[in-house]
């Protein structure tokens, strides 16, 4: 059904069921903004890509530095998350020397 699908935006609000959203990440193509509200569980693969000019993460406890370096956003808004200093400045070090 939405195979195929390209939209240019996309918000995903609080309830919207894993499987819903696994079936949208893996069916529609997302050009320039994708916002994620909820914290899922769905999305912590290392694998997942995500192919668009901004990635607002509004939640995103689960979220670790090595998947911020798989993606391919220009612009990445980690919201909130549990990231302590040291995990932010070793995350900033690496992405300086690699970059």
């Amino acid at each position: 059904m939405m195979k195929g699908l390209t939209v240019e935006s996309l918000r995903v609000s609080y309830f919207v069921p894993d499987d819903y959203l696994r079936m949208i990440m893996e069916k529609v193509e997302i050009k320039k903004h994708l916002t994620l509200k909820a914290a899922t569980r769905i999305l912590p693969s290392e694998n997942v890509k995500f192919n668009m000019e901004t990635l607002i993460f509004e939640s995103n406890f689960w979220l670790k530095p090595n998947h911020v370096f798989t993606m391919n956003s220009q612009y990445i808004d980690l919201g909130t998350s549990k990231w302590n200093a040291e995990t932010f400045n070793t995350f900033i070090n690496s992405w300086m020397e690699n970059r």
